[in-house]
């Protein structure tokens, strides 16, 4: 490989309209992709070395420089950020043992959204990595992640998918997803960031609670993804949040961030932060306006900012 041969992996970051958490216990969700990417540029570099950045906007999140015979770090400007990159690649050369053998390289990772955004950082960066070393996304995620794989999953197929474990395996289908209302509905940014790993633990705590509800999750799922009218659309998220509300012994998050919003508003991945999915009983620029005066200034169209797709 040499400077004009550079290899480019990429891959687009997600949403978990449905399904959060239920789809741990085999419930059906509905994945979305985002429009936002996540690439991979991979370049020749230092013998036996291999240097990383991950840089978003032009600003750098992370410069390591990893040891290529056991990928442990030599240096590096975020501890966390590094160890984990540490893992994946110690696992991905699990499943290709053939993996940065040798030569040295260079990879600079380009985030397309904001990373406390929850649009998937993390699993795009798992299936370029993937991708790169010629291995199943799915199966390398399993090594490192609790997580489901939906939104994994998502990035690799790059369009909106009903994804579940049936029976502990990934099983996913391309579905199309691009409701009418679209353009009515809106995301807000919560303000902080979730870290969904500690999120699944808690959860997995109280997962027996869910074994009689699994089912009803999967067709609200079904229906979310097949309804046209908005206000039943709305009625199906509610629902969602009230089954979810009883099994993780929380309130929603329209009762603690946004009591008195004219309309429905749902969690959109781990509860307590990240995106949510707005739909008002007013405009949309209304309700723009409503959650900007609350201090919540990152809302965005859910039309302009998401993958949809029509029936082919």
């Amino acid at each position: 490989m040499d400077q004009n041969n550079q290899l480019i992996f990429q891959c687009p970051g997600k949403l978990l309209i449905t399904g959060e958490y239920a789809v741990l216990v085999g419930a059906v969700s509905l994945v979305v992709p985002v429009q936002y990417t996540q690439q991979l540029a991979i370049l020749p570099g230092e013998d036996n070395q291999l240097h990383w950045i991950t840089s978003y906007n032009e600003t750098t999140y992370l410069s390591a420089t990893f040891r290529l015979s056991d990928f442990q770090v030599l240096s590096c400007s975020d501890s966390q950020q590094a160890a984990f990159l540490t893992k994946l690649l110690q696992n991905v050369r699990r499943l290709n043992p053939m993996f940065l053998n040798y030569g040295g390289f260079r990879a600079h990772s380009v985030m397309g959204a904001h990373p406390q955004w929850g649009f998937g950082s993390s699993a795009q960066l798992t299936v370029n990595v993937a991708r790169w070393a010629g291995v199943d996304p799915l199966e390398l995620n399993h090594l490192v992640s609790n997580g489901s794989g939906a939104d994994v999953a998502c990035s690799m197929v790059g369009h909106a998918i009903h994804y579940s474990t049936s029976l502990k395996q990934p099983d996913f289908r391309k579905v199309s997803f691009n409701p009418p209302f679209a353009d009515k509905l809106l995301l807000v940014y919560s303000n902080r960031k979730q870290d969904s790993s500690s999120s699944v633990k808690n959860f997995l705590l109280h997962r027996h609670l869910m074994d009689s509800v699994v089912n009803h999750f999967s067709e609200i799922t079904r229906e979310v993804t097949t309804t046209t009218n908005i206000r039943t659309f709305a009625g199906l998220l509610a629902e969602h949040e009230k089954m979810l509300k009883t099994v993780l012994k929380q309130p929603t998050v329209q009762e603690t961030l946004f009591d008195g919003f004219p309309g429905v508003i749902k969690s959109l991945g781990a509860w307590g932060g990240d995106f949510m999915l707005a739909v008002p009983d007013i405009d949309v620029e209304d309700a723009t306006e409503w959650f900007v005066g609350r201090g919540y200034s990152t809302v965005l169209s859910f039309h302009e900012t998401m993958l949809l797709h029509d029936p082919e």
